[in-house]
């Protein structure tokens, strides 16, 4: 079975640009390719560099 994941930028412990680069970092065959979808109200250009950055799906 195949999910996408929605992940919230702004968690209170960790948030979601690292949570991302630790799920593309898994010893996991699906961690490179699951698409990973940025949740959240910045849209500044900084915003979606960081995203792509981190590895979330463009």
């Amino acid at each position: 079975m195949f999910f996408d994941i929605i992940m919230d930028v702004m968690m209170p412990v960790m948030n979601g640009y690292d949570a991302t680069r630790k799920i593309r970092s898994m010893n996991r065959p699906d961690a490179k390719t699951i698409p990973i979808i940025a949740m959240t109200a910045n849209a500044f250009v900084e915003d979606i560099q960081e995203s792509k950055e981190a590895g979330m799906t463009t």
